[in-house]
């Protein structure tokens, strides 16, 4: 488990690094009541375009149902072990996100304030058990599922 860890400690260095973002402040932008508590820490937080979703690439999109059918595939979630399978196979998904994004711009500053915190949820989840297993799936799900309200 500290290897998934240090994995997405990994990645969200890399990525980091590779992301030169300069934010542009937009008043008239909002911030879904929900995604409240994803802020990226030091960033903006999520937004969308003038009112409208930002367009992603197919595999962005792709890899955020990988992650969505994986959560509801999950049954044993409340196992260490189930846990750490479905962490791992989030992880797996996650890193495809990476790998193929060829996003750019505004929208993809904003993909970042979408899946950072995904990455947090992923790491807590690699490390839970039981009933904070089953809790932090539950957070997943339902972040998860407000993806289509920022991207399409």
């Amino acid at each position: 488990m500290n290897k998934i860890v240090y994995v997405f400690a990994m990645v969200v260095s890399a990525l980091l690094m590779a992301c030169n973002s300069s934010a542009e402040e937009a008043d008239n932008h909002t911030t879904a009541p929900e995604e409240q508590e994803h802020h990226d820490a030091g960033g903006e937080g999520l937004m969308l375009n003038h009112g409208a979703r930002w367009v992603a690439n197919p595999e962005t999109t792709a890899g955020i149902s990988s992650m969505q059918q994986a959560i509801q595939d999950s049954t044993q979630a409340e196992s260490p072990a189930g846990c750490a399978q479905l962490a791992a196979r989030l992880t797996a998904s996650f890193d495809g996100i990476i790998r193929q994004c060829t996003m750019t711009g505004e929208a993809h500053e904003q993909l970042h304030h979408y899946i950072l915190p995904l990455k947090r949820d992923i790491a807590t989840l690699s490390t839970a058990e039981g009933t904070d297993c089953a809790e932090q799936v539950v957070k997943m799900a339902t972040y998860l599922s407000t993806y289509a309200d920022y991207f399409e």
